[in-house]
């Protein structure tokens, strides 16, 4: 019985074989890699090993059985006398060749070494590819003038963008200023003087402007009160640094987590929705962003290293 070609079988089959009393063959893809020193890209393959030791005799044995149609004992028998053979060879001082898998030969120290077969380390779904030389890209005058013209191109849209934007937000704030069918002479009546500061008008007042403009109303939006401030809704004082512990398609999910962290001890919550529209939950929110860090740093060494922040 030919082992030798029942253990190349099986390890470009199964990757893998383990010869008893010999020791284990394995093999690795590899991704392709570049020779800087040669400038050529090596193409993927398999990389085979050999570790020496005791090893199951099940796999192999079963193998050589099936296609010898042979008795599972008579199999183990030959395989042993097989491994006695090889240990012969290697201890000799010579060097075993395993046809198709590679060759086996002790180093100076004692040691089973293992040198594959160069054939054996191509894949058969790489079969064919050759080393391919690595040469830089050297850029064209061409290329040069494209990107020039590139950039001016782009400058030429921004100048015209910015135009545009200026053209519209002049429109809007004549429109702004002239509301309803009022008369020049009403609007010099109606308009503050900008030496009085407290006859400035806020800038919220402005978005009451439409809401002030119905039907056959022409009040003049100079003519509404101020809208009131409130002293506490401070913008900087609002949540703007938020650690996200997830985001969920599905309400409830986003909420059952949310009760899970809360029972956790942090005062999570579902705080917006994406672009995507995905529930955002979050452990915790701060208006300075070194606390917010802090806190996630602590969360991701703690709990959670998926953990992000987000600004809003």
């Amino acid at each position: 019985m030919d082992v030798s070609k029942y253990i190349h079988e099986l390890l470009t089959e199964k990757g893998e074989v383990s010869v008893p009393g010999l020791g284990r063959f394995t093999g690795t893809s590899r991704a392709a890699t570049p020779d800087s020193l040669k400038t050529l890209l090596h193409p993927p393959g398999i990389q085979y090993a050999f570790e020496a030791g005791p090893a199951p005799a099940d796999t192999l044995a079963k193998h050589c059985s099936a296609r010898e149609n042979l008795p599972l004992s008579l199999a183990i028998k030959e395989i042993e006398e097989y491994v006695d053979g090889c240990h012969f060879v290697i201890n000799k001082g010579k060097r075993l060749e395993i046809p198709g898998v590679g060759l086996l030969f002790n180093d100076p120290q004692g040691k089973i070494c293992f040198e594959a077969d160069p054939g054996l380390e191509t894949s058969g779904d790489y079969y064919g590819l050759q080393s391919v030389g690595l040469h830089p890209i050297k850029k064209s005058s061409g290329y040069r003038t494209a990107k020039i013209i590139m950039v001016i191109l782009m400058a030429g849209a921004l100048v015209f963008a910015g135009f545009y934007a200026a053209s519209i937000a002049s429109f809007l704030r004549q429109r702004l200023s002239f509301p309803g069918k009022e008369t020049p002479a009403q609007q010099s009546e109606t308009a503050p003087t900008p030496s009085d500061p407290s006859l400035t008008m806020p800038d919220t007042a402005v978005l009451l402007h439409d809401t002030a403009f119905t039907g056959n109303d022409t009040t003049s939006v100079h003519d509404l009160p101020p809208p009131a401030i409130n002293p506490e809704e401070n913008p900087s004082t609002l949540p703007q640094y938020y650690i996200v512990a997830g985001c969920f398609r599905l309400e409830e999910g986003a909420t059952k987590t949310v009760e899970k962290l809360v029972k956790e001890g942090y005062p999570a919550r579902i705080f917006a929705r994406n672009s995507q529209g995905l529930h955002m939950v979050c452990y915790d929110s701060y208006t300075v962003k070194a606390d917010a860090l802090k806190t996630l740093h602590q969360i991701r060494t703690a709990k959670d290293p998926n953990a992000w922040l987000i600004r809003q």
